[in-house]
């Protein structure tokens, strides 16, 4: 049996030569702010701090047939809202309590608990909003986010 040299070449084909597009890579499909979904998503986390659960909730609702990511991103958007307010609503009843015996000691303990659940979910919801305008899923911990809506 004769094999061929390794040195020769293989006819070229007859058939013109076509051009393709090259396929669109998964991490190209995913870049920032390609997804349309995605500016939704992150839309709904950082208006949370300035109009509460409103657009989160529009988002959500809006979404309920489309896209069942830009849902569940909405719906924690709308979760970390619900779960900040019973947070401070516990907050208040707690300074509620201490003012009885002292107002100074209320606004000592209730301001500095105040102020570290608002810095911690705004830092939690930031990068809830960076990893949807990556196209990514982000799951903010349970303790900051009950699963109320769903």
């Amino acid at each position: 049996m004769a094999t061929r040299p390794r040195h020769t070449r293989r006819r070229a084909s007859r058939r013109p030569a076509t051009r393709r597009a090259a396929p669109v890579t998964h991490e190209e499909y995913l870049r920032p702010g390609h997804l349309p979904d995605a500016r939704w998503a992150m839309l709904g986390y950082l208006t949370v701090p300035f109009f509460g659960f409103l657009v989160p909730l529009a988002i959500y609702l809006t979404s309920l047939r489309r896209s069942r990511w830009l849902r569940a991103h909405a719906a924690q958007a709308v979760n970390v809202w619900l779960t900040v307010a019973l947070y401070e609503l516990s907050a208040a009843i707690i300074g509620a309590i201490l003012v009885l015996d002292s107002p100074r000691v209320a606004l000592a303990v209730v301001v500095p608990l105040v102020a570290a659940l608002l810095l911690t979910a705004l830092v939690f919801l930031l990068r809830a909003a960076a990893a949807a305008y990556r196209g990514q899923a982000y799951t903010i911990p349970r303790w900051l986010s009950t699963p109320l809506v769903r």
